[in-house]
Protein backbone atom coordinates (compact mmCIF):
# COMPACT_ATOMS: atom_id res chain seq x y z
CA UNK A 1 0.00 0.00 0.00
CA UNK A 2 1.44 3.35 -0.66
CA UNK A 3 2.02 5.73 2.57
CA UNK A 4 -0.15 8.96 2.85
CA UNK A 5 1.98 11.86 1.15
CA UNK A 6 0.53 14.67 3.46
CA UNK A 7 -2.14 15.11 6.50
CA UNK A 8 -4.80 15.79 4.34
CA UNK A 9 -4.20 12.30 2.17
CA UNK A 10 -4.14 10.43 5.48
CA UNK A 11 -6.99 12.01 7.09
CA UNK A 12 -8.72 11.01 3.67
CA UNK A 13 -7.63 7.50 3.73
CA UNK A 14 -8.82 7.04 7.60
CA UNK A 15 -12.26 8.98 7.03
CA UNK A 16 -12.31 6.50 4.17
CA UNK A 17 -11.48 3.40 6.64
CA UNK A 18 -13.74 4.64 9.39
CA UNK A 19 -17.01 4.61 6.87
CA UNK A 20 -15.77 0.79 5.53
CA UNK A 21 -14.08 1.51 2.42
CA UNK A 22 -10.56 -0.07 3.83
CA UNK A 23 -7.24 0.86 1.54
CA UNK A 24 -7.34 -2.47 -0.30
CA UNK A 25 -10.29 -1.56 -1.82
CA UNK A 26 -9.01 1.24 -3.03
CA UNK A 27 -6.90 1.05 -6.25
CA UNK A 28 -5.32 4.92 -5.86
CA UNK A 29 -3.79 3.07 -2.67
CA UNK A 30 -2.33 0.49 -4.27
CA UNK A 31 1.42 0.19 -5.48
CA UNK A 32 2.59 -1.55 -8.70
CA UNK A 33 4.08 -5.23 -7.85
CA UNK A 34 7.92 -5.51 -7.45
CA UNK A 35 10.30 -7.05 -5.93
CA UNK A 36 11.01 -4.67 -3.07
CA UNK A 37 7.22 -4.77 -2.16
CA UNK A 38 7.73 -8.47 -2.66
CA UNK A 39 10.45 -8.55 0.20
CA UNK A 40 8.71 -6.47 2.54
CA UNK A 41 5.45 -8.77 2.40
CA UNK A 42 8.09 -11.20 2.66
CA UNK A 43 9.59 -10.27 5.88
CA UNK A 44 6.91 -10.45 7.84
CA UNK A 45 5.40 -13.81 6.75
CA UNK A 46 4.78 -16.29 9.33
CA UNK A 47 4.06 -20.34 9.51
CA UNK A 48 0.34 -20.62 9.16
CA UNK A 49 0.75 -22.72 12.72
CA UNK A 50 1.31 -19.01 14.37
CA UNK A 51 -2.15 -18.23 13.79
CA UNK A 52 -3.10 -21.70 14.23
CA UNK A 53 -2.26 -21.66 17.69
CA UNK A 54 -3.03 -17.59 18.41
CA UNK A 55 -6.98 -19.34 17.43
CA UNK A 56 -6.94 -22.39 19.48
CA UNK A 57 -7.25 -24.53 16.36
CA UNK A 58 -5.17 -26.07 14.10
CA UNK A 59 -3.59 -25.98 10.51
CA UNK A 60 -5.39 -28.88 9.52
CA UNK A 61 -8.94 -26.70 10.69
CA UNK A 62 -7.73 -23.42 8.95
CA UNK A 63 -6.95 -25.19 5.37
CA UNK A 64 -10.36 -27.48 5.61
CA UNK A 65 -11.74 -23.97 6.47
CA UNK A 66 -10.32 -22.43 3.28
CA UNK A 67 -10.89 -25.27 0.75
CA UNK A 68 -6.52 -26.23 0.67
CA UNK A 69 -5.30 -29.06 0.99
CA UNK A 70 -3.17 -30.21 3.66
CA UNK A 71 0.68 -30.85 3.27
CA UNK A 72 1.64 -27.57 1.15
CA UNK A 73 3.75 -24.91 2.97
CA UNK A 74 1.47 -22.09 4.18
CA UNK A 75 2.66 -19.18 5.65
CA UNK A 76 0.15 -16.00 7.06
CA UNK A 77 0.60 -12.30 7.20
CA UNK A 78 -0.77 -9.99 9.91
CA UNK A 79 -2.22 -7.36 8.43
CA UNK A 80 -2.04 -4.03 10.11
CA UNK A 81 -5.39 -3.80 11.52
CA UNK A 82 -5.18 -6.74 13.50
CA UNK A 83 -1.94 -5.56 15.27
CA UNK A 84 -4.26 -2.03 16.38
CA UNK A 85 -5.83 -1.85 19.43
CA UNK A 86 -9.25 0.20 20.28
CA UNK A 87 -9.31 2.97 22.93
Amino acid sequence: MKEPEDADEKNKTLDLSLKGIEPSMRPDRWLPYSDKEAEKIRKHLKPLKVLADARKTTVADILKQAGLAEGRSCITCRLPAAGRKSG
